[in-house]
């Protein structure tokens, strides 16, 4: 498992580098300066961009296409990181990607379920087999997913080499490893125990309930850079507000046509 979790922290540092370079292109992000496949199409889209802010009310008609522009390149700014932190996870993966990669684990108590159902194994192993699996499945290994990947975000940019951070990094990574396996040993030897003796369930349910909370803190607590959903809200309303106000000039425009048909008509 060490080879394994150490090719885990040379792939998870260009994952790092990849999501710690969207971030800063957002962060200074310029629509100014964004590539355009066809730079002929650049004057269109940028005005299309201005006609748009200019259509939710963020810049009045008779503001500048540029002062436009610069009002999106701040709605930009403010709300696509936390977006993206909402999309990717403040690590670089969610939990739920990271506990379907091990669902694996998941599947194990159906060969225990199997036995039991031949007489081969007690009921009580089900049990154990079945919070021992998911354990693992569901809070251990995400949680050593999490140390790799908080790991690998420092400085990603840096190579491996014969120097004093990559040491730093492989002694940060060798006592990862120590507590994984430290957490996966402790949390079967109890069940193990458990099994045999009542008296070691208390134990056996701390500690899955210590791993449990731990995962659910390292995974779920909320943003740094929260999404602002009521402000995107805010924004859908006044599209649609400006939709529904075009279309009753449409409407009042059709009528007043009507109505002066109907008058040459009369004439």
């Amino acid at each position: 498992m060490t080879p394994v979790s150490f090719l885990g922290l040379v792939l998870c540092r260009r994952l790092a580098v990849e999501h710690q370079d969207i971030l800063r292109k957002v962060k200074d992000f310029r629509i100014q300066s964004a590539v355009c496949t066809l730079e002929a199409d650049r004057e269109v889209v940028e005005g299309n961009v201005a006609a748009f802010i200019q259509c939710l009310g963020l810049a009045s008609q008779d503001d500048s296409a540029e002062h436009a522009l610069e009002i999106f390149n701040s709605l930009v700014r403010e709300r696509v990181p936390g977006a993206l932190q909402h999309s990717l996870g403040r690590l670089g993966l969610r939990y739920r990607t990271v506990a379907a990669m091990s669902c694996v684990f998941l599947l194990r108590p159906f060969d225990t379920v199997n036995a039991y159902l031949h007489g081969e194994r007690p009921f009580s192993s089900i049990a154990g087999e079945v919070v021992g699996s998911w354990t693992i499945g569901l809070a251990i290994i995400p949680l050593a997913v999490a140390g790799i990947l908080c790991i690998a975000s420092d400085k990603p940019d840096r190579k491996f080499g014969w120097s004093a951070f990559t040491a730093m990094l492989l002694l940060k990574h060798a006592v990862l490893v120590v507590l994984v396996f430290g957490s996966w040993y402790a949390c079967n030897l109890s069940i193990r125990r458990a099994r045999r003796h009542r008296s070691w369930c208390a134990l056996s349910a701390v500690i899955v309930v210590v791993l449990a909370a731990a995962t659910a803190y390292v995974y779920l607590r909320p943003s740094r850079q929260p999404v602002q959903w009521n402000s995107m809200t805010r924004l859908s309303s006044r599209l649609r507000e400006r939709e529904g106000q075009q279309a009753d000039q449409d409407v009042a425009k059709e009528s007043d046509g009507h109505a002066a048909e109907h008058d040459r008509v009369n004439v």
